[in-house]
C-alpha cells in the first residue's frame, strides 16, 4: 500500500507516512478516516498504550505498509480534516489527540486539550519527488 500523504522532506525532520484502512479508501465522506503513521523507511508507527490511568504515545515495530485490517486497530489514528488544517486523534483513546510543543526540539506527544499551549492542527503537503 502506497502512502496517502507525508510530509515534506527537510534535513531538520522526520518524513511520516501515512496508510489509510482499505475498506475507507473508497469513501469520500469520512470525516474521520482510519490511517496509520509510520515513520518513512523505518518500520516504526505510532500507537498509544495506557500508562496508569492516561494514555501515552509510543513507537512500535509493525509491517503495516500492506493492506491495513481491523486486527491492526492499536495503530489506527484517525485523520480529522477541517479546511486545510489535520488533526490526529487516537481510535483506541477518543479525544486524545498527536500534539507538539511550541518550543522547538521538543518530542511529540499526545494531549486531550485543545487549543491550549500544545499544537493539535496540522497543515499536510505532500513530498516533492
Amino acid at each position: 500500500m502506497r502512502p496517502l500523504m507525508a510530509c515534506q522532506n527537510s534535513s531538520s525532520s522526520t518524513c511520516i507516512n501515512i496508510y489509510r484502512l482499505q475498506s475507507a479508501a473508497q469513501s469520500q465522506f469520512l470525516v474521520r478516516l482510519p490511517v496509520a503513521l509510520g515513520i518513512k523507511d523505518k518500520g516504526l508507527y505510532l500507537s498509544s498504550v495506557l500508562s496508569g490511568d492516561q494514555p501515552m504515545l509510543q513507537l512500535a515495530e509493525a509491517e503495516v505498509k500492506r493492506d491495513i485490517s481491523g486486527d491492526d486497530f492499536q495503530y489506527f489514528i484517525y485523520c480529522i480534516q477541517v479546511d486545510n488544517m489535520t488533526k490526529f486523534e487516537f481510535t483506541s483513546h477518543p479525544s486524545w489527540y498527536i500534539c507538539t510543543s511550541q518550543e522547538p526540539s521538543q518530542p511529540v506527544g499526545i494531549t486531550n486539550c485543545l487549543g491550549k499551549d500544545l499544537i493539535t492542527d496540522y497543515h499536510l503537503t505532500r513530498p516533492k519527488h
